[in-house]
């Protein structure tokens, strides 16, 4: 009988230190310490994390570490001012909070309720996705992949300071405190529900946070259930570091059954979500376990690249090759390795070596066209695509999406908006692709169909930026005025670093035959910011800033702004003529302005 225990909630556990008072003494220091720590629990928790992370910020950490940092310390401040509440304002002892003396039934409970919040969360994720298949799809990517790319000591750090900070902070104290205000427990778990989800809206969204209903809901009534937050606390810390552990353990059972080492496929966990540092010290780990591995080496090197430690990745590749001198696959990466070093030469050396190793793989004729492309060799690049396209089985949208910009370079403006038509109906989610096909109808002074391909860009992405200059553009060259202000304007607000919209809408205030949308003094806002942002190196922005002294009646200083503007085109620029005809109207005393059809 002495192991016999009845388990209460942890407000029945402890008798009370002084005597009952009144209830109109009473609620009052109910509200009060309930609203305390509200504002502890959770608000708090914002100014906190972005003093943690200014600090961080502020000693050099990069974002990762700043994160971690900002994460546990929120919870270090968070977890004793809670203590501090319940032992000094309410004069309760921290058992109040739900800790009381750990056991090792806790433990199993713990595992136990980690399993149901699992199975619970699965079942209710997967009717949701049925549902909603569309708004469910790709939730979070971004903060997930972040959570993964952490090491395992940082990722269970956070896991243990979320499992102990949340619990204590919404279970242990404000549903207790709310419960005991309200009188109502169903009331307090539908409060301490919503702010659960709401605290997670600012880091995950408010896709992900619903997805975490089930589990807030499970943990929440399991503790009104018990009354002991431990169980609380151990399934939430497995909650929150599951992802890696499980992906942990997957790398452990294929590497003891596989032909590949726990530090390669670990290499390859850390390459996949980013982390390019991680994966490419797996690999050295992996090497010293199988030294001169050609396909490690390789992986190495790919790491290593992203990381853009190109010297290290091309003597790995080195190395890589002399162990397999035939490997197409190694000389089109060390082409590229090169190629991101500036070793032009070097890069289509090796990308030829390796089509002539494999005549019949289309990938490397695309990989030398990039090569080409980018050397200003847009004749050749076409004509490795053309054989790239003839070699595929099926029909690659990035081949005809590269070889319509190689067009635009060379200035077949028709050929690069059939291909770039092509693009994207092979892959009508190429926003580049769409961009790109508006610029070609541009430079065709098909504006129509210029304005029609960046409407059908923005209906895909309306914060896309420079979908907007473009549209701006077409309109501006048909002469809707109104609409290509509020292009140009909208592009800005999106993007204020955007150099092409600030100096698309100064040059618009200032130069717009239409009198009442000039506005000189904005003009020359947004035209020396477009010069700052380009560290006053492009002439056509300079070319604008004078352009908006004329428009203010400054012509002293439009003339020397002309001028620079000019000597920065330099003597071969197809422009300088239009450029010298400015300069000739700023000496006149006379701005200058575009003439478009009515």
């Amino acid at each position: 009988m002495d192991d016999f225990r009845v388990i209460e909630p942890a407000s029945a556990q402890e008798p009370p230190l002084q005597a009952p008072m009144d209830s109109r003494t009473l609620r009052p220091s109910i509200y009060f310490v309930t609203i305390l720590g509200l504002l502890i629990a959770f608000p708090t928790l914002f100014f906190t994390g972005r003093l943690a992370s200014s600090l961080a910020a502020f000693a050099g950490l990069s974002v990762v570490p700043t994160w971690v940092v900002a994460s546990i310390a929120s919870t270090a401040i968070q977890i004793p001012l809670i203590f501090g509440i319940v032992v000094f304002i309410e004069r309760r002892r921290i058992a109040s909070l739900g800790l009381v003396r750990p056991t090792l039934s806790d433990l199993g409970l713990g595992l136990a309720l980690f399993a149901a919040c699992g199975f619970f969360s699965t079942i209710c994720v997967v009717i949701l996705r049925l549902v909603f298949p569309r708004v469910l799809a790709q939730i979070a990517p971004d903060q997930m992949k972040l959570m993964m790319r952490l090491p395992v000591p940082a990722m269970i750090a956070i896991a243990l300071a979320a499992g102990f900070g949340e619990e204590i902070a919404e279970r242990g104290f404000v549903f207790d405190r709310i419960r005991s205000t309200t009188g109502n427990a169903g009331f307090a778990v539908t409060a301490v529900l919503a702010l659960a989800v709401g605290a997670h809206i600012s880091f995950w969204g408010w896709r992900y946070s619903i997805l975490l209903i089930p589990t807030e809901l499970l943990l929440t009534l399991f503790y009104l259930w018990r009354g002991n937050l431990w169980p609380n606390i151990v399934a939430h810390s497995l909650i929150d570091s599951s992802p890696m552990l499980i992906q942990l353990a997957m790398i452990a059972t294929v590497s003891l059954f596989g032909a590949r080492s726990f530090p390669a496929l670990l290499g390859d966990f850390r390459y996949r979500y980013g982390d390019y540092p991680g994966a490419a010290a797996q690999y050295t780990r992996a090497l010293k376990l199988a030294p001169g591995d050609a396909g490690l080496l390789s992986n190495r090197a790919g790491a290593e690249v992203m990381n853009h430690d190109y010297p290290a990745a091309i003597a790995d590749l080195d190395a890589a090759i002399h162990a397999d001198p035939d490997s197409p696959n190694l000389l089109i990466q060390r082409a590229m390795a090169f190629f991101y070093s500036g070793y032009y030469a070097q890069a289509k050396a090796d990308a030829s070596q390796a089509i002539a190793a494999a005549p019949a793989l289309a990938t490397l004729y695309q990989q030398r066209a990039k090569i080409e492309k980018w050397i200003g060799q847009p004749g050749e690049s076409i004509a490795d695509l053309d054989q790239a396209i003839k070699l595929s089985k099926s029909p690659a949208a990035d081949m005809y999406a590269d070889r319509g910009q190689a067009y635009q370079s060379k200035g077949d403006y028709a050929s690069a908006a059939r291909d770039l038509k092509t693009a994207v109906k092979l892959n009508p989610r190429d926003t580049e692709s769409m961009l790109a096909l508006a610029s070609a109808f541009q430079e065709q002074k098909d504006y129509a169909h210029a304005v029609t391909a960046s409407t059908r860009l923005l209906e895909r992405d309306s914060a896309n930026a420079d979908a907007h200059v473009s549209r701006a553009d077409a309109y501006w060259s048909l002469g809707q005025y109104q609409a290509a202000l509020d292009d140009y304007r909208a592009a800005v607000r999106l993007d204020p670093k955007n150099a092409v919209a600030a100096n698309g809408l100064s040059w618009f205030l200032c130069t717009c035959p239409a009198a009442t949308m000039r506005d000189g003094k904005r003009a020359l806002v947004l035209a020396s910011r477009a010069c700052e942002l380009s560290q006053w190196g492009q002439f056509g922005y300079v070319d604008t800033l004078a352009a908006a002294y004329a428009e203010l009646g400054n012509f002293p200083e439009a003339v020397a702004w002309q001028q620079h503007a000019i000597d920065l085109a330099g003597p071969d620029s197809a422009l300088k003529t239009q450029l010298q005809q400015r300069l000739e109207l700023y000496r006149k005393r006379l701005p200058y302005r575009e003439d478009h059809p009515d």
